[in-house]
């Protein structure tokens, strides 16, 4: 009987999105039908307008409600007026350099918290169609296989395009998580790669600070990150 090989392209898209794949070949009908329920899924959050925006705007509305944030916040301000009022103007020139760089980080705190408040376990456009297309790449190979093997054609994913871009909004950067145990895995989604190093975590970028704080050691994995490029 055909198993599947837990590092193989297809058990590993699989794995990233939490579909069982054990008895792909045995019940092939039953894991068709998973697979299509979760590319249904994708589609729809990719088909709905981005919930990332609505968390900031969400988040930014109660914050300004907050008196005694705003007292925090006037403080601070007054502090840094103190210090640059008379400073020399040329200093002043190199300091207008490095505020972009500040305002960034404060927007992407900002962004950050208001994700972790959300509780929610919701990814980015951008991150959501990656991992459409790598389901996607994954079962139209099987569907060629059982078509091959089988003489059985199921229904391919179809293709999903548009401007999937609101990461660039939020400034939240994609990472292929690669895991080491007894073989190399390759996640692109943190719930489930959290879930297979049986760690626990409420925003989908502790996961990427816990592999960076101890140093890509999670327990008896070796656990290495790299970026998806825009």
């Amino acid at each position: 009987m055909l198993q599947p090989k837990p590092n193989g392209e297809m058990a590993q898209a699989m794995r990233d999105l939490g579909i069982e794949y054990e008895d792909m070949f045995e019940n092939r009908a039953e894991f068709v039908k998973r697979v299509q329920r979760k590319a249904r899924e994708l589609a729809a959050q990719l088909d709905r307008k981005t919930p990332l925006a609505d968390m900031e705007h969400n988040f930014k509305a109660k914050a300004l409600k907050n008196k005694d944030a705003a007292a925090e916040a006037e403080e601070i301000f007054t502090g840094i007026l103190d210090l640059v009022v008379g400073k020399d103007p040329e200093v002043l020139v190199h300091l207008l350099n490095k505020i972009p760089t500040l305002q960034t980080m404060i927007e992407n705190e900002v962004r950050g918290m208001a994700m972790r408040e959300s509780q929610s376990q919701v990814l980015s456009k951008r991150h959501t169609h990656l991992l459409y297309m790598r389901l996607k790449k994954g079962f139209d190979s099987y569907v060629k296989f059982c078509d091959l093997i089988y003489s059985e054609k199921y229904a391919a994913i179809p293709a999903k395009s548009g401007n999937y871009s609101d990461d660039g909004v939020t400034g939240t950067k994609i990472y292929r998580i690669y895991v080491t145990g007894e073989e190399e895995i390759m996640f692109l989604n943190p719930w489930e790669c959290a879930h297979y190093l049986g760690v626990e975590m409420s925003f989908y970028l502790d996961l990427i600070e816990m592999i960076k704080e101890n140093n890509g050691k999670i327990k008896d994995f070796v656990v290495h990150l790299e970026e998806v490029p825009r």
